[in-house]
């Protein structure tokens, strides 16, 4: 999802004053994804006229066709909605986080090279996390603190294949300095 958290997408519905349902008619029909919606009409009922044209009026949509039919076909999402959530240049994306990335790592006290990136490392990152905005920041933030505390142990392409941004996420919320191992105390 290119929200990674609900309150990221609770902030998203709030900033912009549109309803989930709302959303959910932009990311299907963004994302090309007829075979959701078609099912999410016929066993929800669809989506109600008056919120697709509180969208179209309000700029996240255009209706391509005449203006007294409403098939989802028809429509097309405005840059309004894209530009916050995706990334356009995703190639950009991939240089932030390749600059990034220490140049040089220290494993076992022997130094190696730490921007080893492939041409499938660029292509997954370029194809899996550079386009959602949201996930690159999340893996930016991540990639910066665990530079911070010393938490790079492998090269940059296992670093992204094995996505490490999620377990350094984990780190970042727990209290490393404040922990008291049950094998610090005197008995």
């Amino acid at each position: 999802m290119l929200l990674n958290t609900p309150k990221q997408y609770v902030d998203y519905l709030c900033k912009h004053n549109i309803s989930p349902t709302q959303f959910l008619f932009l990311y299907i029909i963004y994302e090309n994804d007829y075979a959701s919606l078609y099912k999410y009409v016929h066993e929800n009922g669809g989506f109600e006229l008056k919120d697709l044209e509180d969208l179209a009026d309000r700029g996240y949509l255009i209706n391509e066709g005449s203006s007294n039919t409403s098939w989802a076909d028809n429509y097309r999402v405005t840059n309004k909605f894209i530009k916050e959530l995706y990334n356009t240049d995703i190639s950009t994306a991939y240089d932030e986080f390749f600059e990034a990335y220490p140049l040089q790592i220290y494993i076992n006290g022997k130094k190696l090279p730490g921007r080893n990136a492939t041409m499938k490392t660029r292509t997954f990152y370029k194809k899996n996390i550079a386009p959602k905005r949201a996930l690159h920041t999340k893996v930016m933030e991540c990639l910066e603190w665990a530079k911070n505390n010393a938490q790079i142990h492998m090269g940059m392409e296992k670093w992204i294949e094995t996505e490490q941004w999620k377990t350094v996420e984990q780190l970042m919320k727990t209290d490393i300095d404040g922990f008291e191992s049950p094998n610090d105390k005197v008995y």
